[in-house]
């Protein structure tokens, strides 16, 4: 469908850049007692696609919430297309 392809997008233009970009989560096993996982500085492995692409849909549909509450007060146009998502 539509959605899945624009997030598959976003996910390939972020893995594309240079550096590239990674979906990342905390290491579970790091976590815990450890110090450094209390500091918030546990290890970070990478997630999956499938993982990533629910964060990258739940992350487009808070920006649509956020848009769309800011839009039923504003009457100018600033020029933001429903498309312009900063992640």
């Amino acid at each position: 469908n539509e959605k899945k392809k624009i997030v598959i997008s976003i996910i390939r233009q972020i893995q594309s850049m240079d550096p590239p970009g990674r979906f990342l989560q905390r290491d579970p096993k790091s976590e815990g007692v450890d110090i450094k996982a209390v500091l918030g500085e546990g290890r970070w492995v990478p997630v999956d696609e499938e993982k990533a692409a629910s964060k990258v849909s739940h992350c487009l549909r808070e920006r649509r919430k956020e848009k769309k509450g800011s839009l039923e007060n504003e009457t100018v146009d600033d020029g933001i297309s429903p498309l312009d998502v900063n992640l």
